[in-house]
């Protein structure tokens, strides 16, 4: 079963808490406590409070959640906030939704992949998807440690995802695994998302030895970049998120309001073992009314309707895993609601983004006094000393 973790956690966020995770002594603190505060429940809660090591990990991936997600949504209608709005929005399968999933499945690959290599989770070292433990050491001696993503994706899977349930006999003697509700199959789809971004994302690091420079030797091994540019990629998926549609195999109907033609859309079909793949980017017509040739040809009424094709079971139900996939249109986010603060009082950049972001509201235009780093130089062979100057800057903010 997946499951809903840090940002996308169903339980209230203690932000203090999560600000100022680098100041806590894990070693003299109740790790239950600790780990609920950060959304952290079910598997992972169980796993969080084993020891400080692991706990330390998860904490860490919770502010690295948070503070990417408020920066790459920071000029969006919904900017992250971590109130009780998020909970009422976890609930639903927004775009949004899908980001909060996918951003704290990316985090936590990313943030145990890297305590590995840095010997902060004493269960796993360096990379050894490719090596043994023997050729790291050498590696180790003459290079770098690399990252450990096959840990980092295992660790996030296992919590994310879920565990891949065992095959079960049905009553017609074929073998079947255990289906999960529709949203649950999102929120996994979205977070194998967001593990997959981590996955594509790494890069090889390489250190050569030799005499006077020369690359008689090289060492290579994988190293994540700053999780900047996961968190961008991240925000692509969400900008460019697809819609699915459910629809009942026993009753026939849908689950939500047929969508605009011009949409992407993803169809899964419920109460089945598990959902059928189909088609994407068409219009949703019955199987007497599918047109071809442009639309100037149709079937007969009494043409019987094509069989649709059980696709080969992949990792991700709903087809392409670099997608995100949503299942209930979002509201605009202006107004106060249950499911955000609103856009009042936000700032937005003039020219780029104020009409959007204001709703059409119009903005006022504040000046501000800002202190900035200036007149920087170069003391001490690679030492940086700046001084702070102070300026007076306009600001806009939604009325």
């Amino acid at each position: 079963m997946s499951a809903t973790l840090l940002i996308s956690s169903r339980r209230p966020l203690d932000q203090d808490l999560i600000n100022n995770i680098s100041s806590l002594n894990l070693s003299v603190t109740d790790l239950g406590k600790l780990c609920g505060r950060v959304g952290v429940d079910g598997r992972g809660w169980r796993m969080c409070t084993r020891s400080p090591e692991v706990a330390g990990v998860m904490l860490e991936a919770a502010w690295v959640s948070v503070v990417h997600c408020q920066r790459v949504m920071k000029y969006e209608r919904w900017n992250c906030s971590l109130g009780h709005s998020r909970i009422m929005m976890v609930k639903k399968v927004y775009r949004e939704t899908a980001l909060l999933q996918g951003l704290s499945a990316a985090a936590l690959t990313h943030v145990v992949a890297r305590a590995c290599a840095s010997g902060r989770l004493t269960r796993c070292s360096c990379d050894e998807s490719t090596v043994t433990r023997t050729e790291n050491m050498r590696v180790w001696r003459w290079g770098g440690c690399g990252d450990n993503l096959a840990y980092g994706t295992r660790f996030a899977r296992r919590l994310f995802v879920g565990w891949t349930k065992k095959k079960k006999k049905t009553k017609n003697g074929k073998s079947s695994r255990r289906s999960r509700d529709f949203k649950s199959q999102i929120d996994a789809h979205n977070a194998y998302a967001g593990i997959k971004v981590v996955q594509e994302a790494t890069n090889s690091a390489c250190k050569c030895h030799g005499v006077s420079g020369s690359c008689a030797m090289k060492t290579c091994w994988p190293q994540l970049p700053s999780f900047t540019h996961s968190s961008r990629a991240v925000k692509t998926l969400y900008d460019n998120a697809v819609l699915a549609d459910a629809i009942n195999e026993v009753t026939g109907k849908r689950k939500r309001k047929r969508p605009r033609s011009r949409r992407e859309v993803v169809r899964s079909f419920t109460g089945h073992d598990f959902p059928f793949e189909i088609g994407e980017a068409r219009p949703l017509l019955t199987p007497a009314l599918q047109l071809t040739n442009r639309g100037r040809r149709r079937h007969r009424d009494d043409a019987k309707p094509r069989k649709m094709r059980k696709p080969k079971r992949t990792k991700s139900a709903f087809g392409d895993p670099r997608k995100f996939v949503y299942l209930d249109d979002s509201p605009n986010f202006c107004r106060r609601t249950k499911y955000g603060p609103g856009t009042q009082g936000r700032e937005c950049q003039l020219g780029r983004n104020c009409e959007s972001l204001c709703c059409g509201r119009g903005y006022d235009t504040i000046n501000r006094l800002v202190e900035e780093q200036c007149r920087c130089k170069v003391v001490l062979r690679y030492r940086v000393q700046c001084h702070t100057c102070s300026k007076m800057t306009e600001v806009y903010t939604c009325k």
